[in-house]
C-alpha cells in the first residue's frame, strides 16, 4: 500500500539532485522519489530552499559519503554556483509572481468593472424592452377597440340600409294603391259621364219629339182656325206652356250637362292632382331608390374599406404579436446573459487571488 511522502524524503531527493549538479524542482523531486503530488512537494521544497543557506556553511549537514578535498572543493563551488543561480531564479520567480499577481488583480478589477457596465447596459435594455412591450400592448388594445368600433358602425349602416329598403317597399305599395284608386276613380267618372250624356240625349230626344208633335198640332190648328179658334188658342197656350216646360227641361239638361262637365273637370283636376301626387311619389320613390343605390354603393365601398382596415388591423396585430414574442425572447436571452454574467462575476469575486496565482505557479 502506497504511503505519502515526508519532508525528509523531499530534502534527501533535493540534496541528491544538487549533488548530481541538477537544480531541484518539484517535478524532478517527484521523479527522484517516485511518488508524491505537486501540492505536497511544493511546501517541503520551499522549506528546503529556506534552510539551504544555513546548511551550506555546515558541510556535514549533507549525507553524502566522504570525498577527496579537490572533489569536495569542486562540489562546493558547484553548490555555491547552483545556490546563487537558484537564489536568482527564486528572486526572479518572486518578482514575476508579484507582477503576475498584480496583473491578475488588475485584470479582475477591469473584468468586474466591465461586467458591471454590461450588467447596467443590459438592465437599461431590459427596461427599454419592457417599455416597448407595454407600448405594443397599448397599440394592440387600441387596434382591437378600433375594430370593435368599425364593426358597430357596420351594424348601424346595415340597419339603416334595411330601414331604407322597408321604406322603399312601403312607397311601392302606396304607389300601387294610389294607381289602383286612380283607375277606379277614372272608371267611375267615365261611367258617370256616360250616364249623364245618355240622360241628356234621351231628354233632348223627348223634347224634340214633343216639339215636333206641337208643330204638327199647330199646323192642324191653323187649318182648323176658323172652326176651333178658341180650342186652338187654348191648345197653343197649352203647347206654349209645354214648350216653356220643355225649354226649362232642356235648360235643366244643359245645366246637368254643365255640372257633369264641371264634375268632369273636377274629376280631371282630381285625376291630375292624383297623377301629380303619383308623379311626386314616383319621384320620391326614384329619389329614395337613388339614395338606396348610393347608400348601397357607399355601403359596399365602406365594407371594402372596413375589410381592408380589418385586414390591415389583423396584419398589425400579427406583426405586433410577432414583435412582442421577439422582444420577449430577446428579454429572456438578455436575462439569461445577465444571470450568467452575474454568476461569473460572483464566482470571480469568490475565488481568492492567491489560489489562482498558486494554481498557475504549480501548473
Amino acid at each position: 500500500m502506497a504511503t505519502g511522502i515526508t519532508e525528509n524524503d523531499v530534502w534527501q531527493a533535493a540534496d541528491a539532485l544538487l549533488l548530481e549538479g541538477a537544480r531541484p524542482t518539484i517535478e524532478r523531486v517527484r521523479q527522484k522519489i517516485g511518488r508524491g503530488s505537486p501540492n505536497t512537494v511544493s511546501p517541503y521544497l520551499d522549506s528546503w530552499f529556506g534552510g539551504l543557506g544555513a546548511r551550506i556553511s555546515d558541510r556535514a549537514a549533507f549525507s553524502a559519503p566522504a570525498v577527496p578535498d579537490p572533489v569536495a572543493q569542486a562540489a562546493a563551488q558547484l553548490w555555491e554556483a547552483a545556490l546563487g543561480s537558484a537564489q536568482a531564479q527564486l528572486a526572479q520567480a518572486a518578482a514575476n509572481q508579484k507582477a503576475e499577481t498584480q496583473a491578475i488583480r488588475h485584470g479582475l478589477e477591469k473584468e468586474q468593472a466591465h461586467v458591471q457596465q454590461q450588467a447596467q447596459r443590459l438592465a437599461e435594455r431590459e427596461r427599454d424592452l419592457q417599455d416597448a412591450v407595454a407600448m405594443l400592448k397599448s397599440q394592440l388594445h387600441a387596434a382591437e377597440a378600433r375594430a370593435s368600433a368599425l364593426d358597430a358602425e357596420r351594424q348601424r349602416a346595415l340597419g339603416q340600409l334595411a330601414e331604407l329598403a322597408s321604406q322603399q317597399r312601403e312607397a311601392s305599395q302606396a304607389q300601387a294603391r294610389l294607381a289602383q284608386e286612380l283607375r277606379l276613380e277614372r272608371a267611375q267618372h267615365a261611367d258617370e259621364r256616360a250616364a249623364a250624356e245618355e240622360r241628356s240625349r234621351a231628354q233632348e230626344k223627348r223634347w224634340l219629339n214633343e216639339l215636333d208633335i206641337a208643330r204638327e198640332a199647330g199646323k192642324r190648328l191653323s187649318q182648323q182656325h176658323d172652326l176651333a179658334q178658341k180650342a186652338a188658342q187654348s191648345r197653343i197656350a197649352e203647347l206654349a206652356s209645354q214648350a216653356a216646360e220643355a225649354q226649362a227641361g232642356l235648360q235643366q239638361a244643359r245645366d246637368d250637362l254643365a255640372r257633369a262637365d264641371a264634375q268632369k273637370q273636377v274629376s280631371a283636376k282630381a285625376a291630375e292632382a292624383s297623377q301629380m301626387a303619383i308623379d311626386t311619389l314616383q319621384a320620391q320613390v326614384q329619389q329614395a331608390w337613388q339614395v338606396l343605390q348610393q347608400t348601397q354603393a357607399a355601403q359596399s365601398a365602406r365594407e371594402g374599406e372596413w375589410q381592408e382596415q380589418s385586414r390591415q388591423l389583423r396584419t398589425q396585430v400579427e406583426q405586433t404579436q410577432a414583435q412582442l414574442a421577439q422582444l420577449l425572447a430577446q428579454a429572456a436571452s438578455r436575462q439569461a446573459e445577465i444571470a450568467a454574467l452575474r454568476q461569473d462575476a460572483a464566482a470571480s469575486a469568490a475565488t481568492p487571488v492567491q489560489e489562482k496565482v498558486g494554481g498557475k505557479r504549480r501548473g
